[in-house]
């Protein structure tokens, strides 16, 4: 019998030691101030569109910037929901360390076309094909498609055309513009040379443009880039050029 109650006694003992490591832990964590608040931002190395600044003063504009308030009064939640409401992100993470540090880490969508249409808005394709919203915080150097672009031929064929350029260094470079006519004709304008490229249907793009390579190594280099003012390549295995008067 003593046995038994000893047995009892150890285990509520035992019992409560361990509530004890639970809760205590954690009340002392919810009174204790946030210290700090450190921000990251993942995937900087390709394109970098989020500041740091930027996330600090939507957070202050919100009045959830967390320095110097009780951890238990942080609204981690509300925290995540606005950052994603207000930045071109994928995802939000935010937490609480027993340091009294707030972690921010913030996944960042990559930007790849602007889209400028005034027939169907302006507005982003990410790296994923998704529809990112412009607002006047978000600046990327990206390709600019302008005309007549409405949004599944942008997320579908010019995303296509997009990650071309992207993977193809000198191509990224020498584009600056995509121009969509209504047929869905694309017009290239470069940055180097005084010519408009006429991709025609945007089909079979890469066999056109390494033609057109070849073209600017063989004949561009030899007679100037400011020769011809039109170079189509609408025609299969041609290359049809108009110079400048």
């Amino acid at each position: 019998m003593i046995r038994k109650i000893f047995a009892i006694l150890f285990a509520l003992l035992l019992a409560t030691y361990l509530l004890y490591n639970i809760f205590s832990p954690k009340k002392q964590l919810d009174e204790k101030e946030c210290q700090d608040v450190q921000i990251v931002v993942v995937d900087t190395l390709d394109k970098c569109f989020i500041s740091v600044e930027r996330v600090v003063s939507i957070l202050h504009n919100a009045h959830l910037y967390p320095k110097g308030k009780a951890l238990k009064d942080i609204r981690t939640g509300e925290m995540e929901a606005k950052l994603e409401e207000s930045l071109p992100v994928k995802k939000v993470h935010v937490y609480k360390t027993t340091s009294g540090v707030v972690k921010i880490k913030i996944y960042q969508r990559i930007l790849r076309l602007r889209v400028m249409s005034a027939a169907n808005g302006n507005y982003y394709v990410d790296s994923d094909g998704k529809i990112v919203t412009i607002t006047e915080h978000v600046v990327a150097y990206v390709p600019i498609a302008t005309g007549y672009v409405d949004k599944k031929f942008a997320q579908k064929e010019l995303y296509d055309f997009a990650l071309f350029l992207h993977d193809n260094k000198f191509w990224e470079m020498q584009i600056a513009q995509i121009y969509v006519y209504p047929n869905k004709e694309i017009e290239l304008i470069p940055r180097v040379g005084n010519h408009r490229i006429l991709l025609g249907k945007i089909d079979g793009f890469e066999e056109k443009l390494d033609h057109l390579l070849l073209f600017y190594k063989q004949a561009l280099d030899k007679v100037g880039w400011n020769r011809y003012s039109k170079i189509n390549l609408k025609y299969k295995n041609q290359i049809v050029c108009t110079k400048n008067l």
